[in-house]
């Protein structure tokens, strides 16, 4: 009986390592677009235990980012670069040992829409004139004076 209940657990123990589940990213699937300079945490599933991961980006076929190994434990918080070019095309790569995984490709944006850069710089400078064009007595200075005589 001994025997048996040893022999049992070596086979447990010996299959789950020689069945190792395949790589593969978690809840990318969903994503269109990632915004540069923000913080993600990137998730995936299968691959051993021991195993050591790396993540890296690519923008087509040129790698543009890519974060230390870390041991596969399914997760890696990461901050995308502020300076990444905007546009499609962009992908994740797990590599780990020999085998290469890519993600769906997904889109880099923003991290501040346009719109609101650009209304934010004409808007504050507007209102700093705005304040500072008064008088002592705290009355908003005209600036075009109006015809004296006449």
């Amino acid at each position: 009986m001994k025997n048996i209940f040893v022999l049992t657990i070596l086979v447990f123990i010996t299959s789950g390592t020689l069945s190792a589940q395949t790589l593969k990213f978690v809840e990318l699937s969903e994503v269109k677009a990632f915004k540069r300079g923000k913080e993600y945490s990137i998730k995936w599933s299968g691959g051993q235990a021991d195993q050591m991961i790396k993540i890296e980006l690519y923008n087509h076929a040129e790698k543009v980012q890519s974060w230390d190994e870390t041991l596969n434990n399914g997760e890696l918080d990461i901050k995308l670069n502020s300076k990444l070019k905007l546009g499609k095309g962009y992908s994740f790569k797990i590599l780990a040992g020999g085998d290469v995984v890519s993600s769906q490709d997904f889109q880099i944006k923003r991290k501040i829409p346009l719109a609101i850069t650009i209304s934010t710089a004409i808007i504050v400078p507007t209102v700093v004139i705005l304040f500072s064009i008064r008088d002592e007595g705290g009355k908003i200075i005209d600036p075009i004076p109006p015809p004296v005589g006449n």
